[in-house]
């Protein structure tokens, strides 16, 4: 093949090797990229809204809110803290759209009868103490007595809903710093309330088989007096915490 030759008016001459000829065909030369100076990177407005746009996404009171658009928000929520994990403390507006609306948000859905609102916002609930506990010292105080506990205590909740309830709470205690943490930053503290104490009763007692004859016809998994998931998930979350 035959080298490029370039001419004096910025074009080039390169050779193509078809069959046997060789030709030479000219193509116009490209002129240096340089970098756009109108490019204007995404800022903390943009992701200040779109966090606002996702939390009502979650809002269950809006006109035209479906349970499939309140899963998808929780949903998008979770990869919105999985993907920026604790950088998201660092910015303060969002911090702010997080202790007012989202916390809001995850309260009224975990209300919502259905499993899969209530694992998504029970996940919610573990990814803001991964990313933002510093930020939400008497929200997350509110969720484990209003959410966990409500549940796991309530005979009104399903066994589904508080065998969910439960791993959620084996999960944490699986967290050494976050256990550590919660005895440190509640029961330490003569304004709060003793949380870690009362997770630790909780468990406690939600371990223990109750013998009674109060509900004959309970299903097979809740029957009195039997040993089912919900006391082997309990024990599992007082070893893990020792």
């Amino acid at each position: 093949s035959l080298p490029p030759d370039t001419n004096a008016g910025g074009s080039a001459e390169i050779s193509l090797e078809w069959g046997a000829d060789a030709k030479r065909v000219r193509l116009p030369s490209q002129p240096a990229e340089t970098p756009s100076t109108n490019h204007v990177p995404y800022g903390v407005n943009t992701m200040h809204r779109v966090l606002t746009f996702l939390v009502k996404l979650m809002d269950q009171t809006r006109s035209g809110a479906h349970m499939e658009t309140l899963e998808l928000g929780c949903r998008l929520i979770r990869t919105a803290f999985e993907t920026a994990g604790s950088r998201i403390g660092g910015v303060p507006s969002l911090v702010q759209v997080i202790q007012d609306d989202l916390c809001k948000r995850v309260l009224q859905n975990s209300q919502i009868k259905s499993l899969s609102i209530l694992s998504l916002t029970l996940r919610i609930v573990y990814d803001l103490f991964n990313a933002v506990k510093e930020h939400l010292r008497v929200q997350l105080e509110v969720f484990f007595t209003s959410i966990h506990m409500r549940i796991g205590e309530s005979e009104a909740s399903l066994y589904e809903e508080k065998e969910l309830v439960f791993e959620s709470l084996v999960e944490f205690c699986n967290d050494s710093s976050l256990i550590v943490g919660l005895y440190r930053n509640y029961d330490c503290e003569v304004s709060s309330t003793n949380l870690f104490e009362d997770l630790c009763k909780f468990l406690a007692r939600s371990a223990v088989p109750h013998h009674s004859t109060e509900d004959p016809d309970a299903r097979s998994e809740e029957k009195q007096g039997s040993i089912n998931r919900l006391h082997v998930l309990s024990l599992e979350g007082i070893l893990a915490m020792l």
